[in-house]
């Protein structure tokens, strides 16, 4: 689009770049409008944003001035390979917040692509914002058009959103996330999503052509990423994520709702905490009375909540009841298809999401049943950030002994025992892999028959006798609460006792020791009367 030179501002001692529009690009475009134009961009102030410093002429072809940014371009970075999915997810942050703050302001780039985007010092900032406009604006000679108008289609083929191609005067923001799909598409996967063609045929493919998936030619992605990925490249602009700030706005919520939260839930274990700890696992069985299960549906109704919800704050007084912390966090998965068109499409897309619940004030448990449904509410409303995103923004300290964010998990699904399709008999096979995902993963289900569940344990920190125990703790205070929904939680929890707290093996350790006092104490009796 330019020719590019490097020079110096004498006046401020500094270094520059100069980007003059190519001849044939030129032609037509009337230089003072050009101007005035670059001037509209040129008000962009934004960390992650190149701004614009001037524009002119020199020998009627237009020009605009860049501060120089020391580092490379990501087209420079993309000619070694794809890219760590750390790194690209980094780099997306930053040019979603540029251009989340650039479309606040009124401001299209329309021509975001990997030379746009400039990589100096661990950050990524985007230049030429605006400048696709002001030609196309200059271009445009009909009375009574403004300024701000968009003009004639202006861009990169392997870049361009279907709009943008077929020269829809209605062009909007929408267009520059599709750009920012195909750039993520590259850096995942080291080519466009229509590499190979020749321009013509590049951009008839941005119209009629679905890109091969990015998990089918790179399958670590993570789903939930690559799920973004194909969401940007939708080929309706209704279809993609409607403004770059829904994924800042959501990665701000992670980031306050996880504010200070604890690392560590210290639950009481039967061993030692390895410095590194395996995935070696077993599970152990919960079956519900059919009576109690039905007073937990009960009671779910008269507060208006899910049972998921219902079952998730018993689970949270129960941790609270073990380890006595007020400030509780778990993990919970998710289908992540929150959107249509992810329904009928055959894939994994599941994603994981923090609930971090606040139990301060002895509540009772109808209150903590409304605090976590106004948290779990919360935390589906931002479901679409990727949890690889939410680590990476808020950088936990990373520890070989704990997974990050969150140790114990929990979820609800609803399964079937067999399913009937024309010709077939389905049934389902419990499989125990031998391995857990977390340190306790609570997998509650609801079938035909009723209520029960599996806690998945890791075999590096509990015995099976604990977590039977723990199992029959928790169904013993589900019991008290529907019983009893105006209980506090120091009343439901006082229903386990301290003995019923302490690991097996701390038990068995207290019941050595009482018998080896009892044995010294005998012995010093039988001295006494000997003498």
């Amino acid at each position: 689009m330019s020719r590019v030179f490097l020079a110096h501002d004498i006046a401020l001692g500094r270094s520059v770049v100069i980007k003059v529009l190519l001849p044939e690009l030129a032609a037509g475009v009337n230089a003072e409008r050009f101007k005035r134009e670059v001037q509209l961009s040129a008000r962009l102030q934004h960390p992650h944003i190149v701004p614009v410093l001037t524009a002119g002429e020199v020998d009627g072809l237009p020009y605009y001035v860049m501060p120089f940014v020391k580092g490379e371009s990501l087209r420079a970075r993309l000619a070694s390979g794809p890219m760590p999915v750390p790194e690209t997810v980094s780099t997306l942050a930053d040019v979603a917040k540029a251009l989340a703050y650039a479309h606040s302001e009124g401001v299209v780039h329309r021509d975001i692509k990997p030379d746009n985007i400039l990589l100096s010092g661990g950050a990524s900032t985007v230049a030429d914002f605006g400048i696709a406009k002001a030609i196309s604006s200059a271009r445009q000679s009909e009375p009574g058009e403004t300024l701000t108008s968009l003009g004639t289609s202006l861009g990169t083929p392997a870049y361009m959103a279907p709009e943008q191609v077929a020269g829809d005067p209605n062009v909007d923001h929408r267009a520059d996330i599709y750009s920012l799909g195909c750039v993520a598409y590259e850096m995942l996967t080291g080519h466009s999503p229509f590499a190979g063609k020749s321009p013509q045929q590049m951009l008839a493919a941005q119209v009629m052509e679905t890109p091969k998936p990015v998990a089918e030619v790179r399958p670590d992605v993570p789903p939930s990423l690559a799920l973004l990925v194909t969401r940007c490249l939708a080929k309706e602009p209704s279809a993609r994520p409607q403004s770059a700030s829904e994924l800042a706005s959501q990665l701000a919520y992670w980031r306050r709702q996880l504010a200070n939260a604890p690392s560590i839930v210290a639950f009481p274990t039967d061993k030692p905490r390895p410095a590194m700890l395996s995935q070696r696992g077993a599970r152990a069985y919960l079956t519900l009375p059919v009576e109690l299960y039905e007073r937990l549906k009960e009671l779910s109704r008269a507060e208006g909540v899910t049972l998921y919800v219902t079952l998730l704050a018993a689970y949270m007084a129960l941790l609270h009841r073990y380890t006595r912390l007020e400030d509780v966090v778990v993990g919970s998965p998710i289908a992540g298809r929150s959107r249509i068109e992810t329904e009928g499409l055959i894939g994994f897309f599941a994603n994981t999401f923090v609930i971090r619940a606040n139990l301060s004030g002895n509540p009772t448990f109808r209150e903590l049943i409304g605090r976590v449904r106004d948290v779990t509410l919360q935390a589906y409303s931002n479901q679409d950030v990727p949890f690889d995103k939410v680590v990476e923004e808020l950088r936990p300290k990373r520890r070989l002994s704990h997974t990050s964010l969150f140790q114990l998990s929990f979820s609800l699904q609803t399964t079937f025992e067999r399913l009937q399709v024309p010709g077939l008999t389905l049934s389902r096979i419990p499989i125990d892999n031998g391995t857990a995902m977390f340190e306790l993963v609570l997998n509650m289900q609801e079938t035909e028959r009723g209520l029960g569940g599996t806690l998945e344990y890791n075999t590096d920190l509990f015995r099976a006798d604990t977590v039977k125990r723990l199992l029959q703790n928790y169904e013993l205070l589900l019991a008290t609460a529907v019983a009893n929904s105006e209980l506090s939680l120091a009343e439901i929890g006082a229903v386990i006792s301290e003995d019923q707290l302490r690991s097996v093996a701390e038990n068995d350790h207290t019941e050595s020791l009482r018998v080896k006092l009892k044995d010294t104490r005998r012995k010093a009796l039988a001295v006494t009367r000997t003498e």
